[in-house]
């Protein structure tokens, strides 16, 4: 694997090298462009502005105080344009002569909707916003310049309506899935689909003991220049299977035209637990008396964050670089969890010809996650069910497993993520353009887990585990567009193209125990082999895709596209799908006889689309176990197969309004969704007699949901030298599963409380017993004779037929979410606070069921000493009694 990353690197290293060769020399007859970009509404400068001629394909960026230099343009006349989100995008006309020095300044006005920004990700080729129809959300670096970012999803949650990450535990090095309008699958992944400048890149969750993480957090913040979102199908459809879950393109920071510039950044948090943790509590009999610790403090460490960030871009009209660097480091509170990453990243833009541009980009990251003994999560979790009663040498807190033996076990995990990737882009005719894109992105990941011989007591035989797990995604994408007018009124553009990926992934573990001596730490060293394991998959995808649209006075734009796709996945007996889009786009204050004086601009939209969500590479095939015993080698029957397998298939229509009011002091942005998923994948049980064990999936099953998103954003002050904006985002969502195919409902899970699927009702819904609201809880005997705490007992509704009657007690996921944000400007000086609230579902936290039955909270002791203590005041015993009754039995 290793010699074939090599090749790769080899292979685009000569590209470059050929690429650098191929450009033009720089012509002696140039000159300089240079000019002050301001804000007409303060008359303040204006960083981070792009300006650029497209002509020339080069541009540069303003530094802080608003200027910005062109250097060795080449002596002509030019259209220079000024873009920047949130204001309007400006164009003037500029003559460059020799060894000359042309001024060129901008004064840009606030707009709300920014109708004229170009975007990529799902439009096939770079489309203005005004031509789209499907909703594409843009978070550019501007947004997250002043922002606490460390990971993708802190650059989303908060910022996106309809965005959602889901909780993790708090750990150090934890993953945050992305969840974009909901459950998108009742047993396949909701998770988007990453890309990172058009090469799909591995965002799968990886198991490090005690943490999920996942690669989103390879990513450097400080390397993105924007972010584009699709949310759901009617978007998507160019990227064909596997898309109903959204996609999220980012795209990195890029060189410029003028002389090196150096950017140097850093962050310091200090971490600690958000509150107090209660007291750890037990009931002694023997002395009648109750016992307390909070071992906590014993074992909270020192916790921080840090990140440096140092990088530089500049370039010539002819190559342009950006290269950065970053090292980041974070220790958690909780003992043996730590987190380090150092990144690089490089790119380079190639004028090569008039008519031939071409880009190489490199990425390295190389991260060291050390982790807890998993037990119940970390040190913390173990000391969270503890019982001072269980105390002993190893575990002198009363843990829920001995803490020694979580302080000495070592959790690592090892891994390197390389990516590379190059483009070219040429222009046939002024109206005609093609791009080819080629990336390889490799991750080589190990994970250790060693627990030593002998040195804790009441757990002498040590261990080892290696898990190596080896990624790589190599992409494909090729794209033609060609837009021609039509008269002076009409203007068609077509797009056309292909794109694949394939996917392979390799799982290699081994693990042993008893160690022949307490020095030893290597799997040979082990004397019993107590798991061997080999995994390897390949997963390839293809597709077509073709999409026109035809616009008429750059007002109305009709949208059409379809693409067919193949999948590895599918079942032999299953062909090829095809995902269809239709969409439209009216700018209705473009006409003369719009004259609504507060609102400047407005737009109606609207799109049709589907997309799929593929099964696993292994579904839809017969499969077998290889087991070994004394007996020699046999095979266990696993997989039944089903050679019908298909994608699941979401079809989603969308209907939006947009209104820039006020001279573009508040925007509004009103969508309307609605998706169906035909196919749903459903797990099913093999028939007795098949000999099989495992779940088949079966596309039986149909989910529906429906949902509202408005933003908002309004500049409420707006003085020199002195601004203040607020964001305001709802969202309302409403999912059931509308058909189960004649499958029974079932449940998910077997706790207290479980999810289950149930026809009619929300994905994942929460069912559980439910007590008796007139009597919670019930006594064997009066509570002034209660001697023991097993005389108290749940009191739980029945049915028909005597059996515990369930009921509905909420939704896993908020149906209900609002975004809050405020930016206060004051001279160089920016304040930025986000709030995200969710309403409407319910988190299970069972934290407090758990202490109770382990016997180690202190209403747990405080009631055990009552019932057992006869001098007991009763008031006092009728108090505890009804409090356990009602919290436990509840």
């Amino acid at each position: 694997m290793f010699s074939k990353l090599m090749r790769m690197t080899l292979i685009l290293g000569l590209a470059v090298a050929v690429t650098v060769f191929t450009v033009e020399g720089v012509s002696a007859q140039t000159g300089t462009i240079s000019g002050l970009v301001t804000a007409q509404s303060t008359a303040g400068p204006l960083q981070n502005v792009q300006v650029s001629i497209a002509d020339l394909n080069v541009g540069s960026l303003t530094s802080g105080n608003g200027r910005y230099l062109l250097l060795a343009v080449p002596v002509g006349t030019y259209d220079l344009t000024v873009t920047m989100i949130g204001y309007g995008e400006q164009t003037v006309q500029v003559t460059v002569a020799a060894e000359q020095t042309t001024e060129a300044n901008f004064e840009l006005g606030i707009v709300a909707l920014n109708l004229d920004e170009i975007v990529v990700t799902g439009t096939g080729a770079p489309t203005q916003r005004r031509r789209l129809g499907a909703t594409i959300t843009t978070i550019s670096s501007e947004e997250l310049a002043t922002a606490p970012i460390t990971n993708l999803a802190d650059a989303l949650i908060g910022r996106l309506p309809g965005a959602r990450g889901l909780i993790s535990g708090g750990q150090t090095g934890a993953g945050s899935q992305i969840v974009l309008r909901g459950t998108a699958s009742i047993s396949q992944r909701q998770d988007p689909l990453i890309y990172v400048d058009g090469i799909r890149i591995d965002n799968r969750p990886e198991d490090a003991r005690s943490v999920t993480t996942d690669r989103l957090m390879d990513i450097n913040p400080q390397d993105i220049d924007r972010i584009e979102i699709i949310k759901g199908a009617a978007a998507a459809t160019l990227y064909g299977t596997e898309a109903s879950s959204g996609v999220i393109q980012i795209f990195t920071k890029r060189g410029i035209t003028g002389a090196p510039r150096y950017t140097f950044s850093t962050d310091h948090q200090k971490l600690e637990f958000p509150r107090r943790f209660e007291d750890n509590c037990a009931y002694v009999g023997s002395s009648n008396s109750i016992t307390c610790n909070y071992p906590y403090d014993n074992y909270e460490v020192f916790a921080y964050h840090q990140n440096y960030n140092l990088s530089v871009r500049g370039g010539t009209p002819k190559i342009s670089y950006y290269v950065s660097g970053r090292v980041m480091e974070e220790v958690n509170p909780s003992p043996n969890n730590e987190l380090l990453n150092k990144s690089i990243r490089a790119s380079f833009d190639f004028n090569n010809t008039e008519r031939l541009t071409s880009s190489v980009d490199f990425s390295f990251v190389d991260r060291a996650l050390v982790t807890a003994d998993p037990g119940w999560g970390d040190v913390f979790g173990n000391l969270m069910l503890g019982n001072p009663l269980r105390a002993g040498p190893d575990n002198p807190d009363g843990a829920y497993s001995p803490t020694k033996k979580s302080l000495v076990t070592e959790n690592n995990q090892n891994s390197q993520n390389f990516l590379v990737n190059g483009r070219m882009t040429y222009q046939w005719t002024d109206n005609i353009q093609s791009t080819m894109r080629v990336g390889y992105n490799f991750i080589d990941s190990r994970l250790s887990s060693f627990y030593p011989q002998g040195v804790v007591a009441s757990s002498v035989r040590g261990n080892k585990s290696v898990q190596d797990r080896r990624f790589s995604t190599t992409t494909l994408d090729f794209s033609t567009n060609w837009e021609q007018p039509l008269g002076d009124r009409f203007v068609v553009n077509s797009t056309f193209g292909a794109q694949s990926f394939r996917e392979t992934m390799s799982v290699d573990r081994a693990a042993v125990r008893t160690f022949g001596s307490p020095t030893l730490k290597t799997l040979s060293g082990g004397q019993e082999i107590t798991g061997v394991s080999e995994n390897w998959t390949e997963v390839i995808n293809a597709g077509v895709f073709v999409q026109s649209q035809i616009g008429f006075d750059d007002r109305i734009f009709l949208t059409g596209g379809v693409r067919l796709d193949g999948n590895s996945a599918f079942g032999s007996d299953f062909g090829l799908q095809y995902y269809p889009k239709a969409g439209f786009s009216w700018v209705v204050s473009d006409y003369d006889f719009w004259n609504v004086g507060f609102i400047n601009e407005f737009r109606l939209r609207g799109a049709l689309g589907m997309s799929g969500l593929q099964p696993g590479a292994f579904d839809a095939q017969r499969t077998w176990s290889p087991s070994i015993d004394v007996n020699g080698g046999y095979l266990t029957p696993q997989n039944l197969g089903n050679s019908e397998l298909k994608p699941e298939r979401s079809t989603e229509i969308e209907a939006a309004v947009e209104a820039g009011l006020f001279d573009g002091r508040f925007g509004l942005e009103v969508v309307y969704f609605n998706q169906t998923t035909n196919d749903a994948l459903i797990p099913i049980a093999p028939s007795a007699g098949s000999g099989f064990i495992r779940s088949q999936l079966q596309n039986l099953g149909q989910l529906k949901s429906w949902g509202l998103e408005i933003s908002t954003n309004t500049r409420l002050v707006q003085k020199e030298g002195f601004s203040v904006d607020l964001m305001v985002n709802p969202t309302y969502l409403k999912q059931w599963v509308s058909d189960m195919g004649g499958v029974a409902d079932f449940r998910l899970g077997s706790r207290r409380r479980w999810q289950s699927l149930y026809e009619g009702l929300w994905p994942g819904i929460w069912i559980a017993p439910i007590a008796d609201p007139n009597q919670p809880y019930k006594t064997s005997v009066p509570v002034d004779q209660i001697t023991s705490i097993n005389q108290i007992s749940s009191n739980t509704l029945k049915n028909a037929a005597g059996s515990d009657s369930l009921v509905v007690i909420g939704i896993p996921q908020p149906n209900k979410t609002i975004d809050l944000g405020a930016i206060v400007r004051v001279g160089p000086f920016t304040i930025q606070n986000i709030f995200e609230g969710a309403a409407g579902f319910v988190q299970s936290n069972e934290t407090l069921h758990l202490r109770m039955a382990l016997k180690s909270n202190k209403l747990m002791a405080e009631v055990q000493k009552a019932v057992a203590d006869p001098t007991t005041d009763p008031a006092t015993k009728a108090r505890l009694v009804n409090e356990y009754g009602l919290k436990h039995n509840g």
